[in-house]
């Protein structure tokens, strides 16, 4: 597989990640394991509205099939490693499974927040304007590890507060990593889960045309186009 297109981190443990799957990928699951596909749903919910960090945490599942769960799949969601505030913005330091770095930053403007998300470790690109890439390229990000940086910065908020913006402008060109954002979307905007609405996601781009195209097959967010390094 092409290295620039693998949106999956390299892992000795093949169980499937349970954050990186689709809710209807999640019923498939449980299917094959012999339970009910509204198991699935159940799934869905504790690790997207609720962004459960733990098999205990899901309370309402069954000790059976929590044990099933733990042996069969994994939970592995990004941690936060390190963080810096001044009265703008909360910037966060994420550390993935595979131990690799990515950032985003938290935006305080007027009466709501902005979270700037990262897509990719690193970036292939290079743009004279863009610190990250002086680092070079190193991974995609899978679907749930750009949604642990929204359940993680969620769980950072101040009373009072409230997460109203997404923007895919952090670390990456988001669109040579579609598939795993347009993942990402379904869930950022599904009213059961995340529920931000397209209206309140944008993607920042170089303008990557096979990227574009696959983005249009998704939810109908914001786009803007860099002309800086064209």
């Amino acid at each position: 597989m092409n290295k620039k297109n693998d949106s999956r981190p390299p892992e000795t443990d093949h169980r499937p990640n349970l954050p990186d799957l689709t809710p209807p990928e999640l019923a498939e699951l449980c299917a094959r394991w012999g339970e009910k596909p509204w198991r699935g749903r159940q799934l869905a919910v504790w690790l997207f509205r609720r962004g459960a960090e733990d098999w205990d945490q899901m309370t309402d599942l069954a000790k059976n099939f929590r044990l099933k769960l733990a042996e069969g799949a994994r939970l592995a969601w990004p941690r936060l490693e390190a963080s810096a505030e001044d009265q703008e913005a909360l910037k966060l330091l994420w550390r993935l499974s595979d131990g690799l770095r990515v950032e985003s930053v938290l935006i305080r403007e007027r009466n709501h927040l902005t979270l700037c998300l990262s897509s990719q470790v690193g970036c292939a690109l290079g743009c004279l304007f863009c610190r990250t890439g002086t680092l070079g390229f190193t991974r995609n990000l899978t679907s749930g590890e750009i949604l642990g940086q929204v359940l993680g910065a969620k769980r950072l908020i101040r009373p009072g507060e409230r997460l109203t913006n997404l923007v895919f402008m952090g670390m990456g060109e988001p669109l040579l990593n579609p598939e795993a954002v347009l993942r990402s979307l379904y869930v950022l905007n599904a009213p059961d889960f995340l529920a931000l609405g397209k209206k309140r996601i944008s993607l920042s781009t170089v303008g990557i045309l096979p990227g574009l195209k696959t983005l249009s097959e998704g939810p109908d967010i914001g786009l803007t186009v860099s002309l800086a390094a064209p």
